[in-house]
């Protein structure tokens, strides 16, 4: 068909494409409802591919054929594609119905022409695409997740008052510590990794007080929040409600699509895809069962062209600060791109390209639209585009130097609550491997296409890193990532890094091409290793169960959902996959959360709630939101609630090595990260031993912070010397003393300390500490003896830490802490989680061993005039 369209400008399809149209076709039947995923790698044509189905359906079958793109700017390409190249009849459709032209409504609803929209004008309660019998192509569909899920999510940030007003009906569903992070409006104590859920038990009790706020939405507002609680105000219990320090997000885990009639009433849905993955998530961003996928194989796969990454960071971090690599590339490159996360982001860079390269022009995504023709012509030009990049690519030469700085890896609190609370990494991190390589993709478009690509942030590093998520990668791109990270460890110098950067402007360079067969080498290796069975493939079959379940909960089936969880608990237990032990959990508590609900006695209530605990106390205990829940269970016995606390207490402990593993050692190799570990471990030990002034305070706070317990310290002449945070209602607070020999402790020495406890509660710098917290109030010295002025002074319940105690404490613990460092691979690992635990348990610093023993008391100091 289309080789007789003697009007299009390109000579015709690829073998590749028309490979993948042929399978098409052979799977396609007309007379009945169908879901079909395409895979065309990034840069291989799928627009045309796509284009050419949708214009054979039209033309055969007469139907009407909806192709959807992300957004307007994606639409108006596609129409001007369609129309001009390849002489495919496409009209737009898009924004308010009653501004569509009538010759394009009429063109489309005839079967003249496709219709070319957007995925807003789908997924809305007043769709025009709502009759039946229309043929579907969704393009993008891997970075569609949020254009759907968005519609039943609704999102309350911190400066809007509902924020406040709902935290106040959660207050007693959710702890002290996760109330105290909500309220937290200091920069100082501010954690921006920090997320939370609130458990359906307790979503379930409010439900009537939640529904009743955010119904003032609708009558105060009609922004997107409006829209999003109309489609799931009748359906909360079938919602999870996510917090961080900043949001709270209502939604459910997965999108309804089936209650929206423009998707449901569907012919036939066929969905484009660059990588479509193997764990299921087609299928869960657009809430259906089981989807038929065509993809080529590998000699019939496209080849994508070279890069090369830089990791600036591992090595230059303090000299790269202000994006310097990118900046001293800008010159030979001409024409670069750089990725950033938000607005703020791409205002503060662009201010330092200014400054430091006045006369280079900055294009934003918003100029783009309107200008890529005169950034294609710059001789001098960056385009810095923010939040989004899904559609806009620079192809050959438009730009071979690209920067990704602080990409996010997770797409909302969803998905970093099931990484770094649940500690289920393998659920999302194909769909964050999905986003990587769609990011890298943007100036590498074709076979013989290059490009040098500037990797800079935390959480992509800590993926790119990590051997176990490398190789999720194909084998070439795991090639040049592992090359890149080898090549950015061994330069001197920032500028060394540079010269490297710019050798793929010249791959006739012998540097280069030892680069390149060495990436052809790894690449030749990692094709001959065995490959383990994924973890994927087997979470994909239990998708089908998942969306099933959201359905059931969605019409308030109650029996379905306990009887699909149950299926869905059985499926993984039998798995036994240690891997996904965070996620068995999760279903667990979902199953339990449901059974709950249903219990119709106070009996049948105690006791599924008392074998939930139990369960929670001997297998999930490693997991810092299991813990808390199970104290939020029990909060009526306080027997159970004291047996719980110290598992809580180390499960948070893991937490917080975790962050600091995250923040400030994710952009380090393993090697480079044990050897920064052990300078930091080396100075404790030595201040400790040297028993330095100030540098022994701060030493004694860094010991806490490496343990994995929050500390601080303070200037103030009257304030404690360091505190660690055992849990958030318990301090160890601490004064030292380092004095002479033979000096006693003396009397002005225990007055100071002794107040420290109220300096803390009556400080407005700390409004975590007030009257309710639990002090441990320790005098370090390493002086045993005391005045017996002082003596006659010291509070009650005040202790003694010898600081030769101290030292070998240090010593034993750093020692202990090292291995749990060593072993890290990543966030949200359960694998790591569970020895990490287990490792504190049996050690010297588990917060109770600590509290055990700090029981020298002070007062039994020897006196000096003895």
């Amino acid at each position: 068909m289309y080789e007789d369209n003697k009007q299009k400008k390109i000579t015709g399809l690829m073998a590749y494409q028309s490979k993948i149209i042929s399978k098409f076709m052979d799977t396609y039947t007309s007379d009945k409802q169908q879901d079909i995923a395409l895979e065309l790698p990034t840069g291989s044509g799928k627009t045309l591919v796509g284009l050419v189905i949708a214009e054979y359906i039209r033309r055969k079958y007469c139907k009407k054929v909806v192709y959807v793109c992300l957004n307007n700017q994606l639409v108006n390409q596609v129409v001007l594609e369609a129309n001009e190249k390849y002489n495919i009849k496409a009209v737009a459709l898009t924004g308010s119905q009653s501004e569509y032209k009538p010759t394009s409504t009429l063109a489309y609803m005839q079967a003249k022409a496709v219709a070319i929209t957007n995925y807003s004008s789908i997924f809305n309660n007043h769709s025009y695409f709502s009759d039946s019998n229309i043929f579907y192509i969704y393009d993008d569909v891997h970075s569609a997740s949020s254009y759907i899920s968005n519609n039943w999510s609704v999102r309350i940030t911190k400066d809007d008052s509902l924020f406040y007003s709902l935290i106040d009906v959660l207050k007693s569903s959710i702890g002290e510590n996760a109330y105290q992070h909500l309220m937290n409006n200091s920069d100082n104590l501010a954690d921006p990794m920090w997320v939370d859920m609130v458990p359906t038990t307790f979503v379930n009790k409010k439900s009537k007080e939640i529904t009743d706020l955010l119904n003032s939405l609708s009558e105060c507002s009609k922004g997107h929040n409006t829209f999003a609680w109309k489609n799931i105000c009748n359906n909360l219990s079938a919602c999870n409600i996510f917090m961080s320090e900043k949001e709270i997000l209502i939604r459910p885990q997965i999108s309804p699509c089936k209650t929206v009639n423009s998707f449901l009433n569907a012919s036939t849905r066929v969905y484009m895809s660059a990588t479509l993955g193997r764990s299921g998530e087609l299928e869960k961003t657009f809430g259906v069962e089981d989807i038929s996928e065509i993809i080529l194989s590998g000699d019939d796969k496209p080849k994508i062209g070279r890069h090369l990454f830089l990791f600036p960071d591992l090595l230059f971090k303090k000299e790269n600060k202000k994006s310097e690599l990118f900046k001293q590339l800008q010159i030979p490159f001409n024409r670069s791109v750089a990725l950033v996360n938000s607005t703020p982001e791409e205002k503060k860079l662009t201010e330092s390209i200014h400054e430091s390269l006045p006369k280079i022009n900055v294009f934003t995504g918003r100029d783009l639209e309107n200008k890529m023709s005169t950034f294609e012509q710059s001789s001098s030009s960056v385009a810095i585009l923010a939040n989004r990049y899904d559609g806009v690519s620079f192809q050959d030469d438009c730009s071979h130097l690209e920067l990704i700085k602080d990409l996010k890896i997770y797409e909302n609190l969803q998905d970093r609550f099931f990484s770094s609370r649940l500690k289920a990494s393998p659920v999302i991190e194909e769909q964050q491997i999905i986003r990587i390589i769609q990011a890298i993709g943007r100036c590498t478009r074709s076979a013989n296409d290059y490009s040098t690509i500037i990797i800079e942030g935390n959480d992509i590093q800590s993926i790119l890193l990590s051997e176990k998520k490398q190789r999720l990668f194909e084998p070439e791109l795991r090639a040049e990532l592992c090359t890149g990270i080898e090549t950015s460890s061994s330069q001197d110098t920032l500028t060394e890094l540079s010269e490297v950067g710019q050798l793929v402007l010249n791959q006739h360079d012998p540097d280069w091409e030892n680069i390149e067969d060495h990436i052809l080498e790894m690449r030749d290796n990692f094709n001959n290793e065995e490959r383990e069975c994924s973890i994927h493939d087997f979470l994909k079959s239990v998708v089908p169960l998942e969306v099933k379940f959201q359905y059931a909960l969605w019409n308030d089936d109650e029996y379905a959902a306990v009887q699909i969880s149950t299926a869905i608990v059985d499926k993984l237990a039998k798995k036994g996959d240690k891997r996904l032990k965070g996620f068995l959990y999760y279903w667990k508590y979902l199953n339990f959360s449901i059974r709950l609900k249903q219990s119709s006695s106070k009996s049948e209530t105690e006791s599924i709630k008392n074998d939930f605990i139990a369960f929670i106390n001997t297998e999930s205990h490693s997991i810092s939101w299991f813990s808390r829940l199970s104290r939020l269970l029990s909060i009526d016995s306080p027997q159970i609630k004291n047996s719980q606390q110290n598992d809580e207490r180390i499960a948070i402990q893991t937490d917080n090595i975790e962050k600091i593993l995250n923040n400030e050692l994710s952009n380090k190799t393993k090697t480079s990260r044990m050897k920064r570990f052990s300078s930091q471990k080396k100075q404790i030990l030595d201040t400790l031993s040297n028993k330095g002034g100030t540098n022994y305070e701060e030493a004694v706070k860094k010991l806490g912070y490496w343990l994995g317990f929050k500390t601080d310290n303070t200037s103030a002449s009257a304030g404690p010397d360091p505190w660690w945070f055992i849990d958030g209602h318990t301090l160890i607070v601490s004064e030292i003393k380092i004095l002479g020999e033979n000096n006693p402790i003396s009397n002005d020495h225990i007055s100071e300390f002794n107040g420290h406890k109220n300096w803390l509660i009556n400080s407005p710098n700390y409004p975590n500490i007030d009257n309710t917290t639990n002090f441990t109030c320790v005098f370090i010295s390493n002086s045993k003896k005391i005045d017996r002025d002082a003596q006659n002074n010291i509070l009650r319940d005040s202790l003694y830490l010898n600081s030769n105690d101290l030292l070998r404490f240090a010593q034993s613990a750093l020692s202990t802490v090292a291995s749990i460092y060593e072993e890290y691979d990543g966030p949200g690992d359960m694998l790591w989680t569970a020895s990490a635990h287990n490792t504190i348990s049996e050690s010297c610093f588990s917060p109770k061993k600590i509290l055990d023993s700090l029981n020298r008391r002070l007062i039994d100091l020897q006196n000096s005039n003895d």
